[in-house]
């Protein structure tokens, strides 16, 4: 099962935040100096791995209220590396100009990663507004109609479950695994714990600050421990390749 789908399984139309991510193709002549580049930040009419298409003119509406959406690292608020200078809609998809802060040291650096072919994704941060659900012989399958704008950001990390052997024999910190999580919408503070302490003892630390909160104790779905499970598994395979 796609990690999308473990994560928003019956998703309905929400103010929650959603990412989707699609790797982008610099121009032949590279980046210049002053860290500008272009890519597509959304492909329409393509059904990406959660099983969701986005159909062409989903951002109309929003980028006519918000032509300039922030430029984020990793998804991150903040982390703004750059600014995009323009963002249309093209009959392929939704397309960006940015220029990467190169004065500002994380811009700088984004700027030799995206030049050293290290990184080279793009993803949307939004928000669904009308979408429709469609049953497929694969499963169900949303198509987004509308959608709100809220940021682009210069990713490592795809959604992509295919590419996930790649990121984690990339796997070099705990910020990195918490970076995955949270691509996969895994809540930001539940995803900080499990990098940290491992899924068995963040379920407890969370299930303990709830009860002394006397809130409700919301385990965390089994979609998270299939996550982990999957990651294990190809650590492991690596592992025994390496």
């Amino acid at each position: 099962m796609p990690l999308h789908h473990v994560f928003r399984k019956g998703i309905q139309v929400t103010n929650e935040i959603e990412t989707k991510y699609v790797a982008f193709s610099l121009e032949d002549k590279g980046i210049p100096d002053n860290g500008s580049f272009q890519g597509f930040a959304s492909v329409y009419n393509n059904v990406d791995h959660g099983g969701d298409i986005v159909l062409p003119g989903a951002f109309k509406t929003s980028l006519a209220a918000n032509p300039r959406p922030k430029m984020l690292w990793q998804h991150d608020p903040g982390k703004v590396i750059g600014v995009w200078e323009e963002m249309k809609d093209d009959p392929r998809g939704l397309i960006g100009r940015g220029r990467l802060l190169t004065e500002l040291q994380l811009g700088k650096e984004a700027h030799i990663l995206l030049k050293a072919g290290a990184v080279d994704g793009l993803s949307i941060g939004y928000r669904v507004v009308d979408v429709d659900f469609k049953k497929t012989d694969k499963g169900m399958m949303r198509e987004i109609k509308a959608a709100e704008l809220l940021e682009v950001s210069i990713v490592t990390f795809p959604m992509n479950p295919k590419a996930l052997v790649t990121d984690v024999k990339q796997l070099q910190s705990l910020r990195e695994v918490e970076t995955i999580l949270r691509a996969a919408g895994v809540p930001a503070t539940f995803a900080k714990l499990v990098a940290t302490h491992g899924f068995e003892e963040a379920k407890a630390r969370l299930s303990k600050d709830q009860r002394e909160a006397g809130g409700q104790d919301d385990q965390p779905r089994g979609g998270l421990s299939a996550l982990l499970n999957e990651i294990r598994r190809l650590k492991e395979t690596i592992n025994a390749q390496g």
